[in-house]
């Protein structure tokens, strides 16, 4: 099934993942960050009781801070993606990214349930992994393009 909106498995192929990313540019570079702090903080709150939307957006928010990080080149996309710069990511942002990555690896998380569409579940755990290396301190490596 394919949902409109959503036109690969990669972070942003998703309408709702890209605008959250662009709704980032209307706000202070304060607000920026209190902004992906609230959409990671709503996936760890609930575990594994939110909403696909909010999933979508914990994903964005995780994969905004880890471009920040050493080894986040590959969390950086060309085509979407706010304009203007995401301030440096406090450790307790890091942290808070990392736990809510581990909520969507759990084995009692369903991707197809939060995001609404068939994923490749492979390739979508294994985006999630390189997420989590990256927010850990690890070194991204060099896996297969994920821009």
């Amino acid at each position: 099934m394919h949902v409109v909106g959503n036109w690969g498995e990669r972070i942003f192929d998703d309408d709702d993942a890209a605008n959250f990313s662009y709704q980032l540019d209307d706000l202070s570079e304060e607000d920026r960050s209190a902004c992906l702090k609230s959409a990671l903080e709503m996936v760890v709150s609930k575990g594994h009781r939110f909403d696909g939307r909010d999933g979508v957006y914990a994903v964005a928010a995780a994969a905004l801070v880890a471009r920040e990080l050493e080894g986040g080149d590959d969390f950086k996309s060309v085509i979407c993606g706010p304009s203007n710069p995401i301030p440096p990511p406090t450790r307790e942002l890091i942290e808070i990214a990392e736990r809510a990555v581990l909520v969507f690896l759990d084995e009692r998380s369903s991707t197809d349930w939060w995001f609404g569409h068939d994923l490749d579940d492979r390739s979508f755990r294994s985006m999630l992994n390189q997420l989590r290396t990256v927010l850990s301190g690890g070194l991204s490596g060099n896996p297969a393009a994920l821009w």
